[in-house]
Parts: C-alpha cells; structure tokens; sequence
C-alpha cells in the first residue's frame, strides 16, 4: 500500500511540475519566417561562392555595410542574435527593408553583396 502511494504522489508532482513548466518552455521559440531564410540564404551564398535572386517580406531589417540588423532574433553560427555582424557583408548603400522585396546576394572579391532589384 505504501508503495502505491509513493507512486502515486510522485506521478502528481511529475504532472504538476510538467504543467508548471509547460508554459516557460513554450514561451521561448523563434518565429523561423523571411527573416530566418535570409540570413540562412546570406550564409549559404558565402559558402558556396555562389549567387540567388529570391523574393522575401522582410519587417524593419537595416542592411549596412559589415551589418544587418533584424526587428527580432534570427538564429546564426549557433546563437540567436538581432545583429550579424560580419565584414563580408557589403551593400551598395544603407537600406531598411520593409516588406516585400526581391534581393539579388551574391558573392564577389571576398564579401558578400546585397542589392535590391
């Protein structure tokens, strides 16, 4: 009977432990949208020495010469981060992007160019 109980008592707090919890961890998540595909799509075109022309909808991102800024955290080189920050990363002129918008990134010389179309 004791050990029914003990069972019993330790299923009860296990649940109510769980549903304590449940709402902190659900909490913390990263909206993986055009942010997201972005800075993963920079981060692709430096590897592969490569080019993309893609269309994305973009909210208040800044893109800088060594910088792009993001509203909120996008996840790169393995931390969540509002700015990246990189000397590869090149534009023409500073811009804020916000909303749809067609970006040719492609790599040249050693950096990472961004241009709007």
């Amino acid at each position: 009977m004791e050990r029914t109980i003990e069972v019993l008592l330790v299923s009860i707090l296990t649940l109510v432990a769980v549903l304590y919890v449940y709402p902190m961890v659900r909490g913390v998540t990263l909206r993986l949208d055009d942010n997201q595909e972005f800075i993963t799509d920079v981060y692709y075109v430096y590897l592969t020495q490569g080019s993309l022309l893609r269309g994305y909808h973009l909210r208040n991102v800044t893109l800088m010469n060594n910088s792009i800024v993001f509203p909120t955290a996008v996840l790169f080189n393995g931390s969540a981060s509002r700015v990246i920050s990189s000397s590869i990363i090149r534009v023409r002129e500073n811009m804020t992007l916000d909303g749809f918008c067609v970006l040719r990134i492609y790599y040249r010389e050693g950096y990472v160019w961004i241009e709007k179309q």
